[in-house]
């Protein structure tokens, strides 16, 4: 792409004629090069922030996507454990119970229980 210069420079350019003007076109064509360089590196930012936005978003997703199964995972791991000790309770009664039961007969017959150990 050949570079353009605005207006006002061309005429800077065949008033100062010669040498002059071949240094002012060097100057225009640098200072239109930063420009442009400028703005694609701007453009190559502003992208990067968009794909890092997206990539925030898709971790933010992850993270409560992991958040909710670990939150089921929990409560099933509650509930089961709520179910064994409901049931290990349960038999501690009985066993409490039958306990019970074995040192009344024991003391019926005239026992002690350090009598039997």
């Amino acid at each position: 792409m050949i570079p353009t210069l605005p207006p006002s420079m061309l005429d800077a350019l065949v008033q100062a004629g010669g040498g002059a003007g071949f240094i002012a076109f060097a100057i225009a064509l640098i200072v239109q090069g930063r420009r442009k360089g400028l703005k694609e590196r701007a453009e190559e930012a502003e992208k990067e922030h968009k794909d890092a936005t997206a990539q925030i978003a898709e971790l933010k997703n992850q993270l409560e996507e992991m958040e909710a199964n670990f939150n089921t995972k929990i409560a099933d791991l509650k509930e089961q454990f709520t179910g064994q000790i409901e049931k290990l309770q349960r038999q501690n009664v009985g066993l409490l119970d039958a306990n019970y039961r074995l040192r009344q007969r024991l003391a019926e017959n005239g026992l002690a229980h350090d009598d039997i150990t």
